[in-house]
Formats: structure tokens, C-alpha cells, sequence
């Protein structure tokens, strides 16, 4: 309910026409775990009624090598391209997004084929809306109409309320998330190893997770960045992340620091930039 920038197009495509802008962005993405990534894309709200969006995920290094050199938890994305458009009613806006997806998932291991290629399309819709001028809400539902790429795309629900506070020196989000799970991916397990039962059911269960967030500024461009998440149906427990950014009109850059699993002491880090030109 906060972002009405080039990830709600694919997040919550309703929220592209939130505010009145003209903005090229691209991101350049450094997690600890898994390939580099870059994000492109473009944001309208100025030129018509009805706003629109472009963003393309893409990938620099081949997913077989990530798998070779044991990134298991790396993503299976090789690309991603989403479109969406959104248009306002008085204090509601409504969005519409589709998206072109292309990556891998298991294959057959009876004919030596240990991944396949997957490619398809996916839509989804969104709603946002403003309670008051620092309290906003939205709903979206991500990857519907996704049979040949659920692997790669699973259905996400999501329900959120964002805060606005001080003219956006702090802000604070509260997040349900509820989205299917990737079998053979976020649990590192490969079902043809497995034997059929219950476990195989139960991991084609939906995830709830319910995530709390906040931004504040520091000092100046400075910003402080977190967020605490705890999983609602029994399968993960809570999760956690901290870092730093400098935020400007035309740039950010952020490190980020995150574990899993507050009860372990593994800790992943990441870090991002983003360049926005805006007219």
C-alpha cells in the first residue's frame, strides 16, 4: 500500500496511479544467495486517465552454473515482464497487471531430465485506496490464470495498511501475505525423491505470512530500514531484517542484513541500486 513506484506493478498495480509522475527507473540487485539481478522499467501517470507501467526482470548469470556451484536457494527465474494499468475513483484507484514469465523447475528424472524449461503468462488485479492523507490500504492478488508457470509463479494474495507520518521522514507498514508454495524450491526439497504421502499435500498448502515493516529517516538522506515477519500456518517460524539507505529523488542505494530464521544464527545480506529519472 506504499509503493507507487516500478514494483506495484507486478506488487499492486493499482498503486501506479496513486500519484501524478513520469518516472524511468533501473535497479541493480546483490544478494549473498543466489544470481545477481537488474529491474528496468518505466511508470505513466501523467500523459492520460488511465496510468500505466512496464518492468523486466532480468539475470546475468546462467542458472544451471548458480545450480553447479550450490546456490540450491537460488530463484528459478531466468526473466520477467509485467505490464499494468490503473485508473482512480475519487479516492480508490484500480489496477490490472500481466506478465510474461520464462525459468526452470524440475523435470522428468525418469528421462534423465533433471530441469525443463518453463514460459507462460500470468494476470492479476489490484485496489488502493487513502482512509486519510497519511493512512493508505490496498489488496492485490498476483499470478492468477498461471498453470504453466506456477512452478515459477506461484498465486500470492496480499492485504496491507501503510502509514505516513512527519511528511514521510517515518513511515510503517503492516503486510498479509498469503501465497502458494514452490515445491522443490523453498524447502529444498525435489519431489521425485520423496515417497508420495502427506508431505507432497501438505507443501502444496498456501504459506500465510504476516509481515510488519518501518522506514525512518535518520540524518538527512539517511534512512534506517526493517521489518519482522512471522509465519501463520506452522510451517516457518519468524523472520527478520535491518539495513541502511541513502534515499534521493534520483537514487537509492541500501544494504540490508536479513535472517530467516531469528533462531538461527545464519544471516544473509543483500544489496541493492536503484536510479530513477523522473519528469
Amino acid at each position: 500500500a506504499a509503493l507507487p513506484d516500478l514494483s506495484s506493478v507486478r506488487i499492486n498495480p493499482a498503486m501506479i496511479a496513486m500519484q501524478k509522475q513520469y518516472v524511468v527507473s533501473g535497479g541493480y540487485h546483490w544478494p549473498a544467495v543466489g544470481r545477481e539481478f537488474y529491474q528496468i522499467g518505466a511508470v505513466d501517470s501523467t500523459t492520460g486517465d488511465v496510468a500505466a507501467g512496464v518492468s523486466y526482470t532480468g539475470f546475468l548469470e546462467d542458472y544451471m552454473e548458480s545450480i553447479v556451484a550450490g546456490d540450491v536457494l537460488d530463484s528459478p527465474l531466468e526473466s520477467r515482464m509485467n505490464i499494468g494499468l490503473a485508473k482512480v475513483f475519487g479516492k480508490l484507484s484500480l489496477g490490472i497487471s500481466a506478465g510474461l514469465i520464462s525459468g526452470f523447475a524440475l523435470g522428468n528424472d525418469v528421462a534423465n531430465e533433471p530441469l525443463r524449461k518453463l514460459k507462460g503468462t500470468t494476470f492479476g488485479f489490484g485496489v488502493a485506496g487513502f482512509f486519510t492523507k497519511w493512512l493508505r490500504a490496498g489488496v492485490s492478488v498476483e499470478n492468477l490464470s498461471n498453470k504453466s508457470v506456477s512452478a515459477l509463479a506461484p498465486t500470492t494474495y496480499r492485504a496491507g495498511i501503510a502509514g505516513i507520518f512527519l511528511n514521510g521522514d517515518f513511515t510503517a507498514h503492516v503486510d498479509l501475505v498469503r501465497r502458494y508454495r514452490v515445491e522443490g524450491f523453498e524447502y529444498d526439497i525435489q519431489p521425485r525423491f520423496l515417497p508420495s504421502g502427506s508431505l507432497l499435500l501438505e507443501l502444496r498448502e498456501p504459506a500465510e505470512t504476516l509481515v510488519s515493516s518501518f522506514s525512518v529517516r535518520v540524518y538527512d538522506l539517511l534512512r534506517v530500514i526493517g521489518s519482522v515477519g512471522d509465519s501463520l500456518d506452522g510451517f516457518g517460524d519468524r523472520s527478520g531484517s535491518l539495513g541502511l539507505a541513502l534515499v534521493q529523488r534520483l537514487f537509492s542505494i541500501s544494504y540490508n542484513l536479513s535472517r530467516t530464521n531469528l533462531q538461527e544464527a545464519a544471516v544473509d545480506s543483500n544489496a541493492n541500486l536503484n536510479v530513477n529519472v523522473s519528469f
